[in-house]
């Protein structure tokens, strides 16, 4: 089995008419057992790899198929294999580099998207959960990572953003070119690259980038100051989040609310929206839930029943406690009301002809191959909502919180279940909790009508 353990990407973006060119030198380990004489790796599917080289700059013979992928806009990916010679003994590293190129088309990806594409408009790529711009091992998951060094190449008449650290932006034979770093391990699914015409407002530990307008300007500046309340509120409660020196905050394209490691994506119809006193509540959530992400969720066991609720469900849950003392308007009950009625509709709706959402199963049997069915679908983000609201009035806000700390600190790197994270808040509480998750998470059971929130039974 190889491992990357870490990645030295050289992109240009919009260069001599090519939409987008990468030269990656991949440091990979051998973390078998046995000789591996074959190196294997996914990449999305619309770019073509022109050549492997191994540590001397010799072409390796390689080959490529195209197999089905969920994930990735195009429904499929592409998988290539380039033969080693000598094999790559155990525990032994070599240095590989890759050369490969081309488009990205409008995606489509789980919903209408201007995501994943590259015109003259702007770049826009995002991580392994979309599509891979960037090698992957074959057998990678959710936990995958690696360090990573990435100089981005765009034109002159755009900024780059990419993720972790950046070093240094310069102007150079009439491009702007910028160095950015992950020197700890760096989730793959968190790797985001983007370019467009952008300004720039930075305070603290906020970087905004924002459309050239008045509107997006003066947006930029209510994001800071809440930005650093939410981040307040976020390492004080849940711990460490990405270690990196800065958050990148970024009016996107529309469809563009992302959340990557320490880069925070708003779509461009909703951005400006936070001056806007009547909608200014429903996209500070969006940025309260984007930024969450990097804070909440845990290192996990992958494809075992119920880990969609640690990667998927935690972010549609955890940020309302922020926005509670943040905005000191009982946002919170506003928030679970709403989970409540829509978790309600959507049941009823189940079966009706004019229905598409996904079957109602038990939350502890969704897996993470089953996010892109549910996510802000059905059930990750209402009936799981309604049930840790629950959790948390039957233990008390404060075991809560700490039983969450303390689960999130154990398992930042030691995978885990959901089971873990019911024994932390048994753990702080001291109250046993396995009959009400297996009745409530464990099946589809209708929950009671004295629970909706309002009701004196719902406190």
């Amino acid at each position: 089995m190889i491992d990357i353990d870490s990645y030295g990407l050289d992109v240009a973006i919009r260069a001599d008419d090519v939409p987008f060119a990468c030269r990656v030198r991949l440091a990979v380990r051998n973390t078998g057992s046995e000789p591996v004489d074959r190196f294997v790796f996914r990449l999305h599917s619309e770019l073509d790899v022109h050549e492997i080289l191994d540590e001397s700059g010799a072409p390796l013979v390689h080959g490529v198929r195209i197999e089905a992928y969920d994930l990735a806009y195009t429904g499929d990916i592409a998988v290539h294999s380039a033969s080693l010679s000598p094999p790559i003994g155990p525990g032994e590293k070599r240095t590989l580099t890759a050369v490969y190129g081309g488009p990205f088309s409008p995606s489509s990806a789980r919903s209408p998207s201007d995501y994943m594409r590259i015109d003259e408009e702007g770049a826009y790529l995002r991580g392994t959960g979309y599509s891979i711009w960037f090698p992957v091992q074959e057998d990678y998951d959710w936990n995958t990572a690696a360090t990573f060094a990435v100089v981005l190449d765009v034109p002159a008449a755009w900024r780059p953003l990419a993720f972790g650290d950046l070093d240094s932006e310069e102007m150079r034979n009439g491009r702007n070119v910028s160095r950015w770093r992950a020197e700890s391990a760096w989730p793959l699914l968190f790797c985001h690259l983007a370019a467009t015409a952008w300004d720039i407002v930075e305070e603290g530990p906020f970087r905004v980038y924002h459309r050239r307008t008045v509107e997006s300007r003066s947006a930029a500046a209510e994001y800071v100051r809440i930005g650093a309340e939410l981040l307040s509120f976020y390492r004080a409660n849940y711990g460490s989040g990405p270690s990196t020196q800065r958050v990148f905050l970024a009016e996107l394209c529309p469809y563009g609310g992302i959340s990557a490691g320490n880069v925070i994506g708003i779509p461009s119809d909703r951005f400006a929206e936070v001056t806007d006193e009547g909608k200014a509540e429903e996209t500070l959530e969006l940025l309260a839930h984007e930024l969450v992400h990097g804070f909440v969720i845990p290192a996990v066991v992958p494809d075992v029943p119920g880990s969609a609720l640690l990667i998927e469900g935690f972010p549609s849950y955890f940020h309302s406690l922020a926005l509670e003392e943040v905005l000191k308007g009982r946002f919170y009950e506003r928030f679970v009301r709403r989970a409540w009625t829509s978790y309600h509709e959507r049941r009823r709706a189940q079966g009706t002809p004019s229905s598409d959402l996904p079957p109602e199963v038990p939350l502890l049997e969704l897996r993470d191959s089953d996010i892109g069915r549910y996510k802000d679908v059905f059930l990750l983000d209402d009936r799981f909502v309604v049930l840790l609201d629950r959790l948390r009035a039957l233990i008390g806000p404060e075991a809560f919180l700490r039983g969450t700390r303390e689960f999130l600190d154990r398992h930042r790197t030691a995978p885990a279940r959901f089971t873990d994270f019911v024994s932390a808040l048994e753990s702080a509480s001291a109250k046993r909790l396995d009959d009400f998750v297996a009745r409530w998470f464990g099946t589809t059971e209708a929950l009671p009508a004295a629970w909706a929130p309002g009701t004196p039974e719902s406190g």
